[in-house]
């Protein structure tokens, strides 16, 4: 979901005028276009992060070089709230392993719960 969000937070600064007092800032030069590519493959890393189980080590190292590439690239990394939440969902990602079925089975044995 961290990942889902350092995408959100990247597009936030290219699409987003904000007002603050009578200025208005609105960010439209060439960083909209790197940060709008950074931020579709954050969210297709976090899409095949989520559907492909066996595709979390490459998504989320390739997570982890655009949320660093985020910080320089793409509007001092989405106001560096995209970089934080990219740095911090795709170690989630590198750290997380699935439970083996096996192991599952051999638990509920231990614990004399049914399985189908």
């Amino acid at each position: 979901m961290l990942l889902f969000a350092s995408a959100g937070f990247s597009l936030l600064p290219a699409f987003v005028t904000i007002r603050v007092g009578d200025v208005l800032t609105s960010i439209s030069t060439i960083a909209g276009v790197s940060t709008f590519l950074l931020a579709a493959l954050m969210a297709s890393c976090a899409f095949s992060a989520m559907l492909r189980v066996g595709f979390r080590l490459p998504a989320g190292v390739c997570a982890m070089v655009l949320a660093l590439v985020a910080l320089p690239a793409a509007n001092f990394g989405g106001l560096v709230i995209d970089t934080f939440a990219g740095v911090v969902g795709s170690a989630y990602v590198l750290a997380w392993a699935p439970e083996d079925v096996g192991s599952v089975k051999h638990r509920c044995a231990i614990e004399d719960v049914e399985i189908n």
